[in-house]
């Protein structure tokens, strides 16, 4: 073999080579060199998942995890992956050598290991902190478009480039449709371990900077030893020494950043990305009070638990209206009071109701995350074993179909919001609500809380026709100075308001603030009506 030649493995027709004498593809024959492809693919595939599942994740701190940021993130994932591979394959017929692929592998690797510096300050750039709440939902969705175009797009649409220059090198003659399934089912192999192994095991262990710099190093690595056997002689070294110092550099400058926050803040506290979300405490300061938040998955605005020290209430915001309920069920005359808080996050709701009716109170808290309750154990006044409250490990709709029926619940509670300014799904439709009236005894009352800027809002009217269908009647309040609705409705029965009128004075600390707020839920509240042909009712099978 010449000086210069391609290495034994690499089979080249020069003569015929059509139009313009244009080389066809180069076939890799040795079983090493295949081999070391379909790992190649293998591999590549693996990084494709890991970077689509990650970016979601690293964009929630700022943009949150609602359907609109999943939805940007997997559109535009497909689209640079399309792209990828039509330019691949006509690279693969400009190009069909083995060190081209490899390049291009390398590059990809590059572009990933620069995610964990670029993320947060674009991310900034798209979502400033001073934004107004009323304008943020737009934005938020135009700026995860945005931040997934101008990150995510570009390693994705070059490893897009990697199966079509796979499927040239290994084609032999009439044997593309062998080789096409063969880097397929290499490459979706390989998705499938990055889907599985990115949301059970890196995350939670690396964290999304370590998962992402992860498959930075997984694919410009892989990329080492092809340049090392597919290079021309003289070259491989140069080649594969090259690759290796430039992943490790890159890679050294991601572990540099560790260390660092993924999202700072005014007062923040600490921050962390749980198996399911991403996660923070803060202090702030409202009128010259300090208020604890715990925020997930949410930019500067939402919160899910608030805590001020030296008070039980929250200064009127949603969790105090929950509180006011128990006075709808004859509290505090009668003793004992049987909730359950689907979404308990820190424990704010159960804290409450506990200052105010402890007298026989059992209370069943349940969350989805471990690492919320564990955060709220530590940084707010969520108690561990004690003897009135139960927390549960589980998704709030699973609970509901679950639960035995032969406890029948006096409040139901659902405030679960890990998703900007809605619900689940799952736990507004004419099934949940209709689970959870099976699990409240005759009188008890199902609550909810709805986030929406107007009482006409398509979201607020559809929650109040499915709870109505279930329950015959569903009333609102609004949240004041907050745009929040509380909706509620009772099972076999109609709230009788002229006991929040007449609550009598005394009782524990804050019980004159309670009795205030109750006067004014009685003024305000309203029976919803609603539109069987305007107003859609929630379904699981139907709940846009």
């Amino acid at each position: 073999m010449r000086e210069g030649a391609e290495p034994i493995g690499i089979a080249s027709e020069r003569e015929g080579a059509g139009p313009a004498g244009r080389r066809p593809a180069a076939v890799v024959e040795s079983r090493g060199g295949r081999s070391l492809l379909l790992a190649t693919v293998f591999l590549s595939g693996f990084s494709v998942m890991v970077v689509e599942m990650a970016a979601a994740r690293a964009l929630a701190p700022y943009f949150g995890a609602s359907n609109y940021t999943w939805t940007n993130v997997i559109g535009v994932i497909l689209a640079a992956l399309a792209a990828g591979y039509f330019l691949g394959g006509r690279l693969a017929d400009r190009a069909p050598r083995p060190r081209v692929l490899y390049l291009v592998l390398l590059a990809a690797g590059v572009l990933c290991l620069t995610l964990p510096v670029a993320v947060r300050p674009v991310s900034r750039w798209l979502l400033p902190a001073d934004v107004r709440v009323e304008g943020a939902v737009a934005l938020i969705y135009r700026g995860s478009l945005a931040a997934t175009l101008l990150l995510f797009a570009p390693p994705a649409f070059v490893l897009g480039m990697v199966s079509p220059l796979a499927i040239k090198l290994l084609a032999r003659p009439a044997g593309v449709g062998g080789a096409s399934g063969q880097v397929f089912a290499a490459s979706t192999l390989g998705s499938i371990l990055g889907t599985f192994l990115t949301t059970l095991v890196l995350v939670p262990a690396l964290g999304t900077r370590g998962t992402i710099m992860l498959a930075g190093i997984v694919a410009g690595g892989t990329a080492a030893p092809g340049l090392l056997l597919f290079s021309r002689r003289g070259k491989r070294a140069v080649s594969g020494v090259g690759a290796v110092l430039l992943v490790a550099l890159l890679a050294g400058g991601g572990r540099a950043l560790a260390g660092k926050t993924v999202k700072s803040g005014e007062g923040q506290i600490e921050e962390r990305e749980t198996a399911y979300q991403y996660v923070r405490v803060r202090d702030v300061t409202e009128e010259g009070t300090r208020v604890r938040l715990l925020q997930i998955n949410e930019a500067e605005t939402a919160y899910q638990s608030v805590s001020i020290p030296g008070r039980v209430l929250t200064g009127g915001r949603y969790y105090d209206y929950y509180s006011v309920l128990p006075l709808l069920l004859g509290s505090p005359g009668r003793r004992g009071l049987d909730a359950l808080v689907i979404g308990v996050a820190a424990g704010t709701i159960p804290g409450e109701l506990h200052h105010f009716f402890p007298e026989g109170l059992r209370v069943t808290g349940v969350e989805i995350d471990p690492g919320v309750l564990e955060m709220g154990r530590r940084f707010f006044s969520l108690p561990e074993g004690a003897g009135w409250l139960r927390t549960v490990v589980m998704d709030g709709r699973v609970f509901l179909e679950v639960a035995p029926r032969e406890r029948p619940r006096d409040l139901i509670i659902i405030d679960a919001f890990a998703k900007e300014y809605y619900i689940p799904f799952h736990l507004a439709t004419r099934e949940a609500f209709a689970r959870a009236r099976e699990r409240l005894r005759p009188g008890g009352i199902l609550a909810l809380n709805a986030a929406s800027y107007g009482p006409d809002s398509r979201l607020l009217r559809a929650l109040g026709a499915t709870l109505a269908e279930v329950f015959g009647r569903c009333y609102r309040v609004w949240v004041s100075g907050y745009p929040n609705y509380m909706l509620f409705a009772m099972k076999d029965g109609e709230p009788d308001f002229r006991r929040l009128v007449r609550v009598p004075p005394g009782g524990p600390a804050e019980w004159e603030d309670l009795r205030r707020l109750a006067r004014r839920v009685a003024l305000s509240v309203v029976r919803m009506k609603t539109d069987g042909e305007r107003d859609r009712v929630l379904t699981d099978d139907r709940a846009p």
